[in-house]
């Protein structure tokens, strides 16, 4: 299985600004069809990127919550107070 390559935010933004830059382009002149297909499934493929990493996100977050909760459990069985 071939390893998923991280992509940050602002590369996706600089990948729908390239894409939006050729339409543009392609618009000056004319645009068709395959030109508005080219865009919304550039935006939709964007859209997909930002849900898959705020999924990631709230995973990792709830994972951290569990982990505190796990080493204040842990502090109170061994008598050492952490702070919040």
């Amino acid at each position: 299985m071939a390893a998923k390559k991280k992509i940050t935010i602002e590369t996706l933004a600089l990948m729908v600004q390239r894409g939006f830059d050729e339409v543009s382009q392609k618009l000056e002149t004319k645009a068709d069809k395959a030109d508005i297909n080219l865009v919304l499934d550039r935006v939709d493929r964007l859209t997909d990127k930002i849900d898959e990493d705020r999924a990631n996100q709230t995973a990792t977050q709830r994972q951290v919550d569990r982990h505190e909760a796990w080493h204040h459990q842990t502090a109170d069985k061994i008598g050492i107070k952490l702070q919040d």
